[in-house]
């Protein structure tokens, strides 16, 4: 997670406009790498709150994977925030793109 918050700390997207150069591509990219952090951070917050449920300790104690437990409980509980996350997102990153080019 410490290599996530370098994100945060040094603007690697204005970095990469500036070596990229100008373009819609670039931007997109830059744009995206800058708001990895905030939403990596948001999912292990869930996930970690989403361990600690009862449902998932019995599942556990009753001998199941690690990856059966991810796919079958933890990832269904974690779309919904994603899917908010990123449509609220789009629409800040297309009047952002607007505005920047």
């Amino acid at each position: 997670m410490q290599q996530v918050e370098l994100w945060t700390l040094i603007p690697f997207a204005l970095m990469l406009a500036s070596i990229a150069g100008a373009g819609v591509p670039n931007m997109i990219l830059a744009m995206s790498m800058g708001g990895f952090s905030g939403i990596a951070r948001m999912i292990r917050n869930q996930v970690l709150s989403i361990r600690e449920k009862e449902y998932i300790e019995s599942e556990r104690a009753m001998g199941a994977s690690d990856i059966r437990t991810m796919f079958i409980h933890v990832l269904p509980q974690c779309s919904t925030y994603l899917i908010n996350r990123f449509s609220g997102g789009l629409a800040g990153s297309i009047m952002a793109l607007t505005t920047l080019s």
